[in-house]
């Protein structure tokens, strides 16, 4: 710990959130907000993966579906784990110590669920209250899926309440 910078550096590290989401590097900087005793600011290198966890809560029945409004929907897919990886990984929090965004670099850096596979030269992800909200990606950007095979110099997408990809640009 350095305590004139405020940083906290690690090597070899693994780490779990209290939402689940998962990381491990061999290298950390973490970088201590000057007030609040939370995180400011995050930076992994080497060999950078982790999960993004699903997000939390009932699984809430499709509109038009025959269970009751607000119902929970125990025939709809479980909530998809993230993985990812990447040589570079930077990390910003809010005030309140939430992940703002997350930003992979690598070569390739990648982001995949259980059918779809993104990966690119830097990948950047919005949060918003702790769940993946947005994605885009730049430079050689290829995206894999059961539906086929995207190559492009960037793209975006957006996440859906209940973490399905949505409105996907390349």
């Amino acid at each position: 710990y350095r305590r004139d910078s405020g940083a906290v550096e690690l090597e070899f590290v693994t780490g779990e959130s209290r939402s689940g989401d998962r990381v491990a590097a061999d290298r950390l900087v973490l970088q201590m907000a000057a007030e609040g005793g939370r995180p400011s600011w995050a930076r992994l290198t080497g060999s950078v993966r982790g999960v993004l966890a699903p997000a939390g809560g009932p699984r809430v029945a499709p509109a038009g579906s025959t269970g009751a409004a607000g119902a929970t929907d125990p025939a709809a897919p479980p909530p998809r784990e993230r993985l990812y990886s990447g040589d570079v990984g930077t990390v910003a929090f809010d005030a309140e110590g939430q992940t703002k965004s997350v930003t992979l670099e690598g070569a390739p850096a990648m982001l995949s669920e259980a059918d779809r596979r993104l990966t690119a030269k830097r990948i950047d992800i919005g949060f918003e209250n702790g769940r993946a909200v947005t994605a885009s990606a730049a430079g050689d950007v290829k995206l894999d899926s059961a539906n086929g095979h995207a190559e492009a110099a960037r793209g975006t997408l957006g996440f859906a309440p209940d973490g399905t990809a949505q409105n996907t640009v390349l």
